[in-house]
């Protein structure tokens, strides 16, 4: 199985250092990779202060895919983001299982009120 975990801010990396600990211990334990995780970063938050230490300080494995969603408006980030998560969920889809973090939650409850703003 497959658990893809996409996370770009503190929040998120907090929440899923213990779940990549448990996956890890899982896949020790039974001595196979019974669920291979994969990391995505958004790659909105891009400096060591607000990424890479934490990454650092709570043991987490460097992400397989950083999507360089850079800075920009909240459309901007918005956009890109979610083109290349569909993207890398396209390629990543056989036996996956989706374990999306606040991130895209995140998106969903900000849009209404981005576009909202527009008006």
């Amino acid at each position: 199985m497959k658990l893809l975990s996409i996370v770009g801010a503190r929040p998120q990396f907090i929440k899923i250092a213990p779940v990549l600990r448990a996956i890890s211990n899982l896949n020790k334990k039974e001595g196979r990779e019974v669920i291979k995780d994969i990391v995505v970063h958004t790659g909105q938050h891009y400096d060591y202060e607000m990424s890479d230490i934490f990454l650092k300080e709570l043991e987490i494995k460097e992400p397989d895919y950083n999507l360089g969603v850079g800075s920009g408006s909240h459309g901007v980030q918005t956009g890109v983001m979610l083109r290349k998560i569909e993207e890398l969920l396209m390629k990543e889809k056989e036996g996956a299982s989706e374990r999306i973090l606040n991130t895209l939650r995140c998106l969903r409850r900000q849009l209404p009120r981005i576009l909202a703003l527009k008006r």
